[in-house]
């Protein structure tokens, strides 16, 4: 039986415990390469501040609505333009990569809940050499982490966060793919509380957008071909209690007054160059067709952002904004708000602040995933933050940190290191086997950043009690009277239909077109079919009562894939669909609009997987969820322990937080036979779920292989497919 583990921070975020035993990682503090370089940002929110790339507009009878045009194509990045380059820094080589708008950065898009944003896709990579095998050089685009309407190309009210749609190099509609991305204000609490007829706020924080073409999606990604999303204002969640457990209004505004907000975009790549990157000045590199492994010094922390594989010729080059470990500062009496993404392709990270003899320092967790995380307060209704001194990124990963030198933490150094350290797992010895230890996630000991704290000029006090805004699913709706109405209107009047043979969900709206901004030529994308829904003959689509989903991460013949079944309460798989490669036009899971359900994610492989839902938030099934479908162990189990020392469970109160990412456990055979389990929960409430989307390994290597699988949010009556038995 695997451990027993309370709901808490999970997700593509974790809390790190306990690391590889033996003695800490020395991390030496050399001078960065200078300063942190902001990403460019449009802002929808702020009329005032000039917009950081000529390919964003306001849009015009659209207050906080933003439209972004991305020309995808292949072309060289550098350093060259100035101390921004206008997004072009990529560790200081001249590098050839697919990319949107020759930037290695795509402009941060920052609106707040109601609005929306518009983007503009052309296809301008070049078309693929006779005998390419395809999807090469296609694309299109998919908002990860929002839960936004899937609607299908051709929809009246435009096209949505739908991932079966195709774009050739040169096929594009007039002025481009026109998406249209609308951020509700307010969503169903029963997307979190199933039993709800409220409404809440719609979630603030960070999402992001990449291609997600199957077969491509690594490369594009990891070439440049993703940028973030901001819902909200980030500071708003701070918090400061008085001595009476109410909020503070003056020492917030203090509080807020004296915090600084800075992106942290992580990225990586493995590179062929003969020059070293502190000799790098445009020096060209070519992306490594082959992954290699890094040598770093024994018991210590690679410096420079960067290490060497067996070959000289080998770079492993770690930038954040595109640069190659840069200097960040924290005032004296100043705080840092870290807004981080992990926008790797492929690639774990296990962040760290490091002194020069390995200590790490604590920093405060405010938000995982775009969700508020934390321990609750019954007092006073908010969660109070988390302290931890190792978080665990895998990719597709964001988190909010806040560093604070305002007096409320002390520090070992004011010289530090933000490094990403390896998570090592020792595998006991046997009667006939030594015991070996291997690198969890395959991430080196690599200094990303130098950290300088500023000392306090005079003695700081310490600094009042910290709280954040409650996550969503605990917090009251701000929408009116008339919105709580409309919304209720939108979920009884969506309809679900057929289109190009997959569903789609929508609601009423005007169409407003993105104001023309050129486009590569008239031709039309093409919609990618995908299969009918798998149902059961009397019951259809939906579960029964005791029953839950099955996942299962597997191989097909050596080849990476995914299958799916209905287990019933005693444990029988009565129905399931193959272990398979992703082909679209598979029978593939089908949820009614409305349900609530209990998912158990098999991992019968022997190495981690990242799983990923798109249009919805889920969260890890709490001992009633399981004990209505029969499961007797915790919501994870592990039977290798390799994720023993990875996550920290909660110490206290429970709270849901709620994710779109969530490691899971590998197999502790290789045939799969004893494989790692998560239990999560997943509610299909709002009316922008109906419709089409996909699941996935969100390592996307995995995804292009095969570890992807189709499926829909049906509300009405699906295509049928007879269930195998």
């Amino acid at each position: 039986m695997g451990e027993r583990w309370k709901s808490v921070l999970w997700g593509s975020v974790g809390l790190v415990g306990l690391l590889a035993a033996g003695p800490a990682l020395a991390a030496d503090r050399a001078a960065g390469t200078g300063p942190l370089v902001a990403p460019p940002i449009c802002s929808g929110r702020d009329a005032a501040v000039p917009l950081g790339s000529d390919k964003c507009k306001r849009v015009e009878n659209e207050p906080g609505s933003i439209a972004l045009t991305l020309n995808g194509t292949v072309s060289t990045l550098n350093n060259v333009g100035g101390s921004n380059s206008g997004g072009k820094l990529t560790g200081g080589y001249a590098i050839s990569t697919t990319n949107y708008n020759d930037v290695y950065h795509p402009p941060v898009m920052e609106v707040d809940a109601g609005n929306t944003i518009y983007f503009q896709l052309n296809n301008l990579m070049p078309t693929p050499a006779a005998g390419s095998p395809p999807p090469t050089n296609h694309t299109n685009l998919h908002t990860h982490g929002l839960i936004v309407a899937p609607r299908p190309l051709g929809s009246p009210e435009g096209l949505g966060d739908n991932i079966f749609v195709d774009f050739a190099p040169g096929q594009n509609p007039p002025q481009g793919a026109q998406y249209r991305i609308n951020i509700p204000k307010v969503i169903p609490k029963a997307v979190f509380e199933p039993n709800s007829a409220e409404n809440v706020a719609y979630p603030t924080g960070l999402n992001w957008y990449h291609p997600h073409i199957h077969g491509v999606t690594s490369p594009q990604v990891g070439g440049g071909m993703a940028g973030l999303i901001s819902i909200g204002a980030p500071k708003d969640q701070l918090i400061v209690e008085g001595a009476d457990g109410r909020p503070d209004a003056k020492a917030t505004e203090e509080l807020r007054a004296r915090t600084g907000v800075e992106y942290l975009i992580l990225r990586e790549m493995r590179l062929n160059t003969a020059t070293l990157p502190e000799n790098a000045d445009n020096a060209p590199a070519v992306i490594a067709p082959k992954g290699f492994s890094c040598t770093t010094p024994a018991g210590q922390v690679a410096p420079g952002g960067y290490c060497t594989g067996a070959d000289p010729s080998q770079v492993w080059l770690f930038t954040v904004n595109g640069q190659r470990y840069p200097d960040l500062t924290v005032p004296s009496g100043r705080n840092k708000l870290w807004r981080i993404a992990n926008m790797s392709a492929n690639q774990t990270f296990v962040l760290q602040l490091l002194d020069d003899k390995g200590n790490a320092q604590a920093f405060d967790v405010l938000t995982v995933d775009g969700v508020t995380a934390g321990k609750p307060d019954d007092k006073s209704g908010r969660v109070e933050s988390v302290g931890v001194t190792s978080l665990l990124m895998m990719p597709a990963a964001r988190a909010e940190i806040l560093v604070r030198n305002d007096g409320a933490r002390t520090y070992t150094a004011k010289d530090l290191v933000l490094a990403s350290t390896p998570v090592m797992v020792t595998t006991p010895a046997t009667p006939t086997t030594p015991a070996t230890t291997s690198n969890l996630f395959g991430n080196p000991a690599i200094a990303l950043a130098a950290v300088h704290i500023e000392p306090a000029q005079v003695a700081q006090a310490a600094a009042p009690r910290l709280s954040l805004q409650k996550p969503p699913v605990l917090a009251s709706t701000t929408a009116t009277p008339k919105e709580k109405a409309a919304a209720r209107t939108t979920v009884a009047s969506g309809h679900n239909h057929r289109h190009d043979g997959h569903a789609h969900g929508h609601t009423a709206m005007a169409a407003a077109p993105v104001p023309a901004q050129g486009g590569a030529s008239a031709n039309d994308g093409s919609t990618i079919g995908i299969g009918p829904c798998f149902t059961r003959p009397k019951v259809g689509i939906g579960l029964l009562a005791g029953e839950r989903r099955q996942v299962t991460f597997g191989l097909a013949s050596g080849t990476l894939a995914l299958g799916a079944g209905i287990v019933d309460y005693k444990g029988k798989v009565n129905e399931q669909i193959a272990v398979t490669p992703f082909d679209a036009s598979n029978g593939h899971v089908c949820s009614p609009f409305g349900a609530s359900e209990v998912w158990e994610l098999v991992n019968a492989t022997n190495f981690p997987h990242n799983f990923h839902m798109h249009q919805v938030k889920f969260r890890l099934a709490k001992e009633e969820d399981l004990k209505k479908v029969g499961v007797k162990t915790g919501p994870i189990v592990d039977p290798t322990g390799a994720m023993k020392n990875v996550y920290l469970p909660e110490d206290g109160g429970t709270v849901d937080v709620w994710h779109d990412t969530l490691p899971l456990p590998p197999s502790a055979n290789a045939d799969g036979t004893n494989p790692g389990r998560v239990y999560i929960v997943v509610n299909f409430k709002a009316v922008e779920q109906i419709g089409s989307f996909v699941y996935h390994c969100h390592i996307l290597g995995h995804e292009d292989a095969g570890m992807m699988a189709a499926m829909e949010v049906v509300n009405g009556t699906p295509q049928m497919k007879v269930a195998q038995r």
